[in-house]
């Protein structure tokens, strides 16, 4: 699992040379995403960085998964994160989760990376299909996987605990036979 290049982007395997920007960056759109992410309150020095780098790479090594910087392809300005985990290869499936930082959100840059994400687990890694859950009330974080063509599968009640509070989710998946992604 490598680089993954895009039109706009390329996805970096996140490594320890990456844990001093990597929680620059989580500082300065701390807030952003700490309404989202229940690690984020967490991530205050370059070792909690290291061990949240140093847990994918583990991923990695144990061939169940990774996570990948996503990094603007004209000046490597660092985007966000998105990761490949839990990947079951009986069932040639596995689940993805993705954060943008603040300032780059909007731009189409997380839906360039979902995409190419997908293709390299259904082409390199001959997955047959993916999983994402999110927050039922994060509507944009919904249209951009509707976007890319994953589809709706189930509502879980109080399925997440971020920072003392239960969030409902929903589940939503991809095939790699599925036309809606095919035509993307």
């Amino acid at each position: 699992m490598g680089l993954i290049e895009g039109q706009r982007i390329f996805l970096e395997h996140l490594e320890d040379k990456h844990a001093e920007v990597f929680l620059k960056e989580v500082d300065r759109s701390r807030s952003f995403l700490d309404a989202k992410l229940p690690w984020v309150r967490a991530m205050h020095t370059i070792e909690d960085a290291l061990r949240f780098i140093d847990s994918y790479s583990l991923q990695s090594e144990m061939d169940n998964g990774g996570l990948w910087g996503l990094f603007l392809k004209e000046d490597h300005t660092f985007l966000g994160c998105i990761c490949l985990q839990w990947i079951q290869w009986e069932n040639l499936s596995a689940s993805i989760g993705y954060w943008l930082l603040h300032s780059h959100t909007g731009k189409g840059y997380a839906t360039e990376a979902l995409k190419r994400l997908c293709l390299y687990a259904f082409n390199s890694l001959k997955l047959n299909r993916l999983e994402i859950d999110i927050a039922a009330n994060n509507q944009k974080s919904i249209a951009l996987v509707k976007r890319v063509g994953f589809q709706e599968e189930g509502f879980f009640r109080e399925y997440a605990n971020l920072h003392g509070v239960f969030l409902n989710h929903l589940r939503f998946s991809l095939l790699s036979t599925d036309p809606a992604f095919l035509v993307n």
